[in-house]
């Protein structure tokens, strides 16, 4: 990668006890805002792992920022906000021992990459013909798997969303249905006595909508605590727009699945109500 401030690796960097390392711009860019880049010090920190005291946070080596680099390849479920990256140099023959799996990302500088993963695979059976190369793919083909990912769990949701949906688009339906089918004599009564076909449809809509209000507040609080709990930015951003239009959208649901029932309860003749026991 061409290097855009300071210097990139030397191979005295991989000695032990050399803690340098190289950030891309998006890591200057949302990290060290305002921030000279080369010559910052860094320490990158974790949870802690161990059973006693798990929630410790440990901290890592102080780090000399000596290089930055372009943002290579946009990773995770944002394809268009690249990800902070901190590279740090690997001695192979040091220990304790690198991992057994390593993702390798190459630069191509000529001719269409897809052409060089058979020269590539050739030049590493030369090297060492233990190490084995696997899911060779382009930046392209990348971007185009995570595409599909995304979409897949787009799709998803949304069967998921919709089938939640349209259970409580039934249960409110047959909740509805059973209310007005208990108010029929008290339906009756009030028509025979010169009620207001709308003051009976606002009582009607009154109960659906406390119970609608009661269970949008309940369903409010839960995702308010699980948010809290796991630390997440569900009601932030985006997150309080989205978790708006399922409020409205549940609401007009609610209300949509009360206005057959009401009709039908308006339409009982007052004669028929009366019979009823």
């Amino acid at each position: 990668m061409p290097i855009l401030a300071g210097r990139g690796f030397v191979e005295g960097d991989a000695r032990e006890g050399s803690n340098v390392a190289i950030v891309n711009r998006a890591f200057a860019e949302r990290v060290l805002v305002g921030s000279t880049v080369v010559g910052h010090h860094i320490r990158l920190v974790s949870q802690g792992s161990g059973a006693g005291r798990p929630d410790e946070i440990e901290s890592g080596p102080w780090l000399e920022i000596v290089g930055m680099v372009p943002d290579f390849l946009a990773t995770e479920f944002d394809l268009d906000l690249p990800d902070p990256g901190v590279y740090q140099p690997m001695n192979l023959a040091q220990a304790p021992p690198p991992p057994t799996l390593l993702t390798l990302a190459i630069r191509v500088r000529e001719g269409p990459p897809a052409a060089f993963a058979g020269r590539l695979r050739s030049l590493t059976a030369a090297v060492d013909p233990a190490l084995q190369l696997h899911e060779l793919k382009t930046a392209t083909e990348v971007e185009r798997d995570e595409q599909r990912l995304n979409l897949a769990m787009a799709l998803l949701a949304v069967a998921v969303t919709g089938s939640v949906l349209l259970l409580s688009a039934a249960g409110i339906y047959a909740m509805m249905s059973f209310t007005v089918a208990r108010r029929r004599r008290e339906i009756g009564i009030r028509q025979a006595l010169g009620a207001d076909p709308r003051r009976l449809l606002a009582g009607i809509f009154s109960r659906a909508s406390a119970q609608l209000g009661l269970g949008v507040l309940t369903g409010l609080v839960l995702a308010v605590a699980v948010s809290w709990a796991g630390g997440s930015y569900l009601l932030t951003g985006r997150g309080v727009a989205l978790v708006a239009l399922a409020v409205a959208l549940m609401v007009t649901i609610g209300l949509l699945a009360a206005l057959g029932p009401a009709r039908r309860g308006l339409a009982v003749q007052p004669t028929e109500a009366l019979k009823e026991e």
